[in-house]
This record gives C-alpha cells, sequence and structure tokens, in this order.
C-alpha cells in the first residue's frame, strides 16, 4: 500500500542504535533521516568511494550519536546543507564528517566540530522547507577538495529530463532501516516546474525548490542536506518529498541558483 509520509530526510528518535562506538572523538551511528518527516538513503543507487567525492560530508549529532543529515564543503572551513537539518539543532552539538566512506571506519576521515551555524532567514517561507539552507562554521579547516555553487540565477543545471547526482549515507529503501554505512549515489533526471508543482499541489515555491528524480531512483530518510549535483557544482540540497523511489513523487531540491548570492555571503562571513 502506497504510503503518504513525507520524506524531509529528518532523524527519527525510535530507530534502533545500530552501531557500536566508533570513535574516541566521536561515536557515529548509522544514518537517519532525510524527506520531510523521517530519515534518508540513497534509493536506487550504488555504492561510491569518498576519495572521488571528498567534499561529500556527514553531520552527526552529538546528542543521539547518529548521523543525521549530509552536506557538502564549499571552504575548508565552510559546508552547505539543507536548513532544517541545522535550524533545530546548537552548533555545539553538531560533529561534520569528511573523508570517511563507511561511517564506521572511525579511524578514517577527518572530524571537525561546527562553531556556528547561519539557516537562511526564510526558511519555511513561503511554502514548509522553502529557502531549505544553511551553513555551518567548522572549528578548522578541512584538507578536502571543496566543492563550487550555483551561479546566481542560472537555470541551466535545471532544464527538464537532465541529468544530475545525489550523495547521501542514508536509506536504501523506503520502509527499511537504515541498513548501511556508506556512501552512495544516484542519478535523477530532473523535473519540469510544473511537472513537480502538479505532483505536489501547494506545497511547491518555484523559485526557491526544483524536483529530480524517477521511480527507484531517489534521496531518501537519512539524505536531507545532501549535494545535488551538475557539471561539478552543487545545483541542489536534499530537502523533502513523499516517500523513496516512487514515480510520481519526486524529490524536492532546495534550488541553489536562487539562494546562491545568499550562500555566498554566508560561505565569506567570518
Amino acid at each position: 500500500m502506497a504510503m503518504t509520509r513525507l520524506r524531509h530526510r529528518w532523524p527519527r528518535s525510535a530507530l534502533p542504535s545500530l552501531v557500536m562506538l566508533l570513535s574516541l572523538v566521536l561515536p557515529v551511528f548509522l544514518p537517519t533521516a532525510a524527506h520531510a518527516a523521517s530519515e534518508g538513503r540513497i534509493i536506487g543507487g550504488a555504492p561510491v568511494d569518498v576519495a572521488d567525492h571528498p567534499w561529500v560530508v556527514a553531520l552527526v549529532d552529538t546528542a543521539s550519536r547518529r548521523a543525521f543529515c549530509a552536506g557538502a564543503l564549499v571552504a575548508p572551513t565552510k559546508v552547505m546543507t539543507a536548513g532544517h537539518c541545522a535550524a533545530t539543532r546548537e552548533p555545539r552539538r553538531l560533529r561534520v564528517v569528511a573523508g570517511r566512506t563507511d561511517l564506521v571506519a572511525a579511524h578514517t576521515g577527518s572530524v571537525a566540530r561546527v562553531s556556528d551555524a547561519v539557516v537562511h532567514p526564510d526558511l519555511h517561507t513561503p511554502l514548509a522547507y522553502g529557502h531549505d539552507v544553511a551553513v555551518l562554521t567548522l572549528d578548522r579547516p578541512l584538507p578536502y577538495p571543496t566543492l563550487p555553487w550555483a551561479e546566481p540565477g542560472d537555470e541551466s543545471p535545471y532544464q527538464p529530463g537532465g541529468t544530475a547526482s545525489v550523495f547521501g549515507w542514508g536509506r536504501t529503501e523506503e520502509d527499511g532501516t537504515a541498513s548501511t554505512h556508506q556512501l552512495r549515489v544516484a542519478s535523477v533526471p530532473m523535473w519540469d516546474d510544473e511537472r513537480c508543482a502538479a505532483a505536489y499541489p501547494g506545497r511547491v515555491d518555484r523559485e526557491s525548490m526544483v524536483c529530480a528524480g524517477a521511480g527507484g531512483a531517489d534521496a531518501c530518510q537519512g539524505d536531507s542536506g545532501g549535494p545535488l549535483v551538475v557539471d561539478g557544482r552543487v545545483v541542489g540540497l536534499v530537502s523533502w518529498g513523499t516517500g523513496c523511489g516512487r514515480p510520481d513523487r519526486p524529490g524536492v531540491y532546495t534550488r541553489l541558483s536562487h539562494l546562491a548570492d545568499w550562500v555566498d555571503a554566508a560561505v565569506r562571513s567570518a
């Protein structure tokens, strides 16, 4: 039976702790959360080595000791993620894990503290998950390449039928548990704005949201904030949706070309 649950790639408090203590610095558990009301993991994708995409990072909450969202390293001390990933958490509770393909492999990669988090002031305006972007400042620079973002007003990455790549550590099945801690990637087709709006009547802000996905290829719970990449630029962030991988319910992403000036100012701030 089809589910109506939203999948904002948000953590589910009832999710069992499936992973043992991982690190002397920070215990990282299996990811949770993703479309507008639960968790997330890539659907219909494939495992990928973080060495090939070193700007993909995981966000961990020290209270739950779980990875709950993803993000993109856009400057040595700055991470871009979905606004809803940071809006209700104190920066001191957050850690960023980079350079780690397998979140259980605590001996690999780097862990940085979050010293500040700036959430777009219009988050959830004019609709829920509108302007869904935040920039985190780290307590130290991370030694990995960074990823540029969409240029202001550049609509070329969003052409219907074009293909983007989405990354995350979220669920691999809509109804499953977070069964893997391996970074994954999926190729998803872009939707035109009219079709996107028709899929979610009254819930899509065309200026700050864009749809992508196909039956069997999608982000899911726990993938929130994960980068949507076209031609070497992050053009979207996993934000929300209904279910995971349904042919008539695409993933909805933050449309970064509309928010690029705000992101630029946030990244350049001290």
